[in-house]
Order: structure tokens, then sequence, then C-alpha cells
């Protein structure tokens, strides 16, 4: 399991490629990514590369990794009922290898 939380949105844009080869490298053969990275408009400090979900989706599937949907929709659900912040569970990603 490879986690990439709230990290992305904080890489120059540049680097978006380095960073996706930098988590490909890491998830191992049937290996899980949740990641979480920042949309548009989302506040903060230091966000140079908001992206909507679909970007780093289409991303991470040209790398090998496949978006769980039904494992996504759960993970949000459960850390909404947590209490996770707002822009955390509406950002989480799950991906499989």
């Amino acid at each position: 399991l490879v986690i990439c939380q709230e990290v992305a949105e904080h890489v120059e844009p540049v680097h978006t490629d380095v960073l996706v080869d930098n988590i490909k490298r890491h998830v191992g053969k049937n290996g899980y990514l949740v990641m979480t990275a920042a949309k548009p408009g989302q506040g903060g400090a230091m966000h140079l590369n908001c992206r909507p979900k679909s970007f780093w989706i289409e991303k991470m599937e040209r790398m090998g990794l496949s978006y769980q949907d039904d494992i996504t929709e759960r993970l949000m659900s459960e850390w909404k009922e947590g209490g996770a912040p707002l822009c955390v569970h509406e950002n989480l990603m799950v991906f499989k290898r």
C-alpha cells in the first residue's frame, strides 16, 4: 500500500510525471495506492498543481494503475463519517496495480 495524501498539489506542474513515476515504482504487484490531491479552487498554501480527479485518474491509469471506484466510494463515506476534513475525503482516489 502506497499513500500519497495532499502532496501532488504542492509539486510544480513540470514535475508531475516524476511524482507519478515515483508513486508507480513503489506500488508493488497487486498493490494499492490511496491518494488525495487538491482540486482546482481549493484553498490552501503553496498549491501549485491543483487538478480535477479525472486528471490524476488518467495519469495513473496510463501508468498501469486502475481506478477503484467502489473502494474509493466506500472509503470516502467512511472517512466522512469519521470526521475527516472535507478536502481529504472529497479528494480521495484508490488505485490498484
